[in-house]
């Protein structure tokens, strides 16, 4: 996949005053960046020259650089919009969900792998839905199509779910503009969706995590409509690891949970992680939020991943995104007393190892 124009554009920011008391003068002022795609939404209105920027809580009014609450119109605060901040500080941001994983659920952090598994993928269980075969891939142009539609369809439902209705609706028209593009354009676009910040990241991977705990089967499997279609296309985007690497993550995990990982390493069994994973190059992005769990991943040259970098809003990140279902072996799970937390290593194996 190769970076094109759509990445590359003037870096803006819009920004919500966060004070208690947004009026008083006598703090300074304190400033909230909106989501990426609360960003987005805000400048295409003021670059159209609209009076006014809808969102899912709240609207803009340019004139009076103010934002409204649309349940109060007495709840008001101060905006601004930034062009082109200081390099440095901004790609000096990073996010903490991006990295540090809160795995309080699922009971188990990944699908133990067995000599003929069984376990569903939500990949292959959104192609078999859809009538389609998943080996076959996204072989003509009316199958590209087809995802397209399902995947915007999915987005405004589950949007809704969590009160984030104009957030799908302007995912949902990005990629039906892309509807007679190629798969080439198509993936990028998926791929700069899932990168921004927005409720599809964080509802994606909390429903494709659930795979592998019965508990929840019935749950993840009711997504598999909405959310699936969009799984596929972002699988397809998938390159390979052009040679061995070291990539990193944080996660906070119980007691119970870390000592699934140690029982690994003493039954040298082997495992699955079910959901998209970013990782990062930088040992100090994933070590950066205080998480008590540190990944440690190697990686073989070819396996299955994404460099991010170039279509990401934070560079500095340096996020690696793994493939879903990424089968590995559990090397050592030991708490290093200097950094104050558990360092779990993991050999990601391939396919011929299994």
């Amino acid at each position: 996949m190769t970076t094109t124009a759509l990445i590359a554009k003037q870096y803006i920011e819009w920004l919500w005053q966060s004070n208690a008391l947004p009026f008083c003068l006598a703090e300074p002022a304190e400033w909230q960046k909106y989501t990426d795609v609360e960003t987005e939404i805000i400048e295409e209105a003021f670059q159209q020259g609209l009076p006014e920027a809808l969102l899912d809580d709240y609207h803009i009014v340019f004139a009076r650089s103010m934002q409204i609450s649309n349940n109060d119109e007495k709840k008001q605060r101060p905006v601004k919009r930034v062009v082109d901040r200081n390099k440095d500080e901004r790609e000096k941001r990073v996010r903490a969900e991006r990295f540090l994983e809160d795995s309080i659920l699922p009971s188990n952090s990944f699908i133990n792998w067995q000599i003929e598994p069984t376990t569903p993928d939500f990949v292959q269980e959104a192609c078999s839905h859809y009538g389609v075969r998943w080996e076959k891939g996204i072989t003509c142009q009316s199958v590209l199509e087809m995802w397209i539609e399902k995947a915007a369809e999915g987005f405004i439902i589950e949007a809704k779910k969590v009160g984030k209705q104009r957030e799908g609706e302007w995912m949902a028209k990005r990629l039906l503009e892309q509807k007679n593009g190629s798969k080439q354009q198509v993936e990028q676009l998926c791929v700069k969706l899932y990168c921004m910040g927005s409720f599809l990241y964080r509802k994606l991977n909390e429903t494709m995590r659930l795979q592998g705990d019965f508990a929840f089967e019935t749950l993840w499997k009711s997504r598999v409509p909405t959310l699936g279609p969009f799984a596929v296309l972002l699988n397809s985007a998938m390159n390979f690891t052009p040679t061995n690497m070291i990539v990193y993550r944080g996660a906070t995990m119980t007691n119970e949970q870390i000592e699934q990982f140690r029982l690994c390493v003493v039954s040298e069994r082997k495992i699955q992680l079910p959901a998209f994973t970013s990782t990062t190059l930088n040992p100090s992005v994933a070590e950066f939020f205080g998480s008590n769990v540190l990944f440690v991943i190697d990686l073989e040259k070819d396996t299955g991943s994404l460099d991010m970098s170039p279509y990401s809003n934070y560079p500095d990140e340096q996020e690696l995104l793994i493939f879903d279902g990424f089968p590995a072996k559990v090397t050592s799970c030991h708490f290093d007393e200097i950094a104050n937390k558990w360092i779990i290593k993991l050999w990601g194996l391939r396919c011929s190892d299994l």
